[in-house]
């Protein structure tokens, strides 16, 4: 798509938000004269772009916001736009993503005009679309969820996110009040309740802190001291690959000592495996010894397998 016609979209759509934001009645037919488009093009904009991320209702000829939501509240119109409409048509995402309005803003996009070139890999929840407009809805109103997982459950939902490019919930269990992740998936039979709860603050910053799938959000977070060779030090310096990640030497060869804050040992195990051999744990002295055990039940089987 031209530049030209993708600020036209992009200034169409911030400018309906803002209607929106600001209580206004607004119809198809006045939009369409205001921007100069067809009434099929603002249905569109409002229906397959707009309503993916906003929960809008049509009532008695006239387009507003559900009840009780603000814009305001979560962050400027123009920057949400720009955010979500570089998300739904960013390529790297897959070509059928997982939101509905993707399939609409992928058309606003050409990728011979595009000079970035991710390679990063996102599970599709095309075929999950309700259950995550239903997350979606129930994480924005605070409301209690049931859903079958295994087994039925009752959950107080926080965030959706996103672990090596899969979909997970992160969410209260009331069955035992302990936090957990859901593969979304997974999650069946779901329904929103009327029941509402209050989030856990310090849970978000826990979620914020993790590096991967396999933190522990009921888990006091603990140290990790770790070293890395001068052949990988400069990564860490690129960019902190553990959000606490924090840098207390810098050795004149290059390498470096850091420490990280975790809640989990199999999360740590997991990221230093990655950058083997070049990665080493200093303490705590229990976590050295059980990536020793690992290692060398790995070099025994190693020499021995075959198929």
């Amino acid at each position: 798509m031209k530049k030209n016609n993708y600020d036209k979209a992009m200034f169409r759509l911030v400018g309906i938000i803002k209607k929106l934001n600001a209580q206004e009645k607004i119809t198809k037919k006045a939009l369409a004269k205001e921007y100069g488009v067809t009434q099929r093009t603002i249905q569109k904009d409002i229906n397959e772009r707009i309503s993916g991320f906003f929960p809008i209702i049509y009532e008695n000829g006239y387009y507003r916001y559900r009840d009780g939501f603000d814009l305001k509240k979560i962050r400027n119109a123009e920057d949400i736009v720009i955010l979500e409409m570089l998300k739904s048509i960013s390529k790297s995402f897959g070509a059928s993503f997982g939101m509905k309005a993707t399939r609409m803003l992928d058309k606003l996009y050409n990728e011979d005009e595009n000079f970035i070139l991710s390679k990063m890999v996102i599970e599709d929840l095309d075929t999950h679309l309700e259950v995550v407009k239903s997350l979606q809805q129930a994480i924005t109103d605070n409301k209690v969820i049931k859903f079958y997982y295994k087994k039925s459950r009752v959950i107080e939902p926080y965030k959706i996110t996103i672990f090596e490019g899969f979909w997970y919930l992160y969410a209260k269990d009331r069955g035992d009040g302990r936090f957990k992740t859901f593969y979304v998936k997974d999650i069946k039979n779901l329904s929103v309740s009327d029941d509402r709860f209050e989030m856990d603050k310090d849970k978000i910053e826990i979620l914020k802190n993790a590096v991967n799938i396999w933190f522990e959000p009921d888990s006091k977070p603990f140290e990790v001291m770790l070293y890395a060779d001068k052949s990988i030090a400069k990564y860490f310096f690129r960019k902190s690959f553990f959000n606490s990640q924090k840098i207390l030497e810098n050795y004149s060869d290059g390498s470096i000592i850091f420490s990280i804050q975790t809640t989990s040992k199999k999360a740590v195990l997991y990221e230093v495996k990655k950058w083997l051999p070049d990665l080493y744990i200093l303490s705590p002295q229990s976590l050295k010894e059980e990536l020793v055990s690992m290692l060398q039940t790995f070099c025994d089987k190693q020499i021995t397998f075959s198929v």
